[in-house]
């Protein structure tokens, strides 16, 4: 049984990026990662996408990406928010289980993983991420 906690090493997997070219969480080591569990029909989703950009554009340069992975049901629910939301960042539909494997029971759910794959944050949104970026990054 995987451990999903803070101090722990996140569960590796691969998923396939709109285009169809695999992604691997741990191809991302040397950054810090925000893995986002979303979906299109979800509005606290939606309403943290804002400040998800502002962050992002923020810190990305620093060293700092964004994985969303939707639990949408219908590829064309999710393609279609991803068009709204215009997202630009990886963005990956859970067709094999990921959100299962992080143990995901809500979304949005969020893990912020350290360069060495580590969790150091659990559902952080808002002002919360936004603090904890900082003192990471400073």
């Amino acid at each position: 049984m995987e451990n999903i906690q803070v101090g722990a090493v996140a569960p590796d997997f691969t998923l396939p990026d709109v285009d169809g070219n695999p992604v691997t969480l741990s191809g991302l080591r040397g950054k810090y990662v925000l893995i986002d569990f979303w979906a299109s029909w979800c509005n606290p989703c939606r309403k943290e996408i804002p400040n998800l950009k502002k962050l992002y554009a923020q810190y990305s340069e620093k060293g700092f990406e964004i994985v969303s992975i939707s639990i949408d049901q219908k590829k064309a629910d999710w393609e279609k928010a991803l068009k709204e939301e215009g997202l630009p960042w990886p963005n990956f539909l859970d067709e094999t289980g990921v959100a299962a494997l992080y143990k995901v029971k809500f979304v949005p759910t969020m893990y912020l993983i350290n360069a060495d794959g580590v969790m150091v944050g659990e559902n952080l949104r808002g002002e919360a991420l936004a603090e904890k970026l900082k003192e990471l990054f400073q």
